[in-house]
């Protein structure tokens, strides 16, 4: 049998030919460098940073034009920035060295982390409803349409200036 090759995540070797039963060891693969993971930390921190920034203006805006809708794009962006920060702690921490316990080390910090940016998602959603619900329920529609539109046309010059730019990106 030929041993594994490509990008698997653990491969088969034997430095002096196969053992004595004719078996081969398994061997992780070294851990990363901690350089190598820099840029997307990098790119996670700017992002974390603009959606905290403009999460202040959006609650801001929406507690001035009574909206439920920019406070729900506050409280989203909220999340995000959760998801991020789990993101960043995640990939600080899959860094770390396998241990005798923890042999592939801790790669799976980033699924947890999914998994508590998605149980977040929902929570939020969850209050999100019942609070549209007991405003359509008090008929309390009252909003200050300019604060709303000064909001809304922030928000959408902040993602026209943050458009992804790489090998995904739209061509222009």
């Amino acid at each position: 049998m030929e041993p594994p090759t490509g990008t698997e995540n653990a491969r088969l070797v034997s430095p002096w030919g196969s053992r004595a039963d004719g078996s081969l060891r398994l061997k992780s693969p070294p851990a990363p460098s901690p350089g190598r993971d820099r840029l997307p930390s990098r790119q996670l921190r700017v992002a974390c940073a603009v959606c905290c920034l403009f999460m202040v203006g959006e609650v801001i805006g929406g507690y001035l034009a009574h909206s439920l809708a920019i406070m729900t794009d506050a409280a989203h962006l909220l999340t995000d920035v959760g998801s991020m920060s789990v993101s960043l702690f995640s990939l600080w921490i899959s860094t770390r060295p396998p241990t005798k316990t923890m042999t592939f080390g801790w790669h799976r910090s980033e699924v947890l982390g999914a998994l508590a940016s998605v149980l977040s998602i929902w929570v939020v959603t969850a209050a999100l409803v019942y609070l549209a619900a007991a405003r359509i329920i008090s008929n309390d529609y009252e909003i200050e349409a300019r604060a709303m539109l000064a909001t809304s046309a922030c928000a959408v010059g902040v993602n026209l200036v943050y458009v992804p730019r790489g090998p995904c990106a739209p061509s222009a």
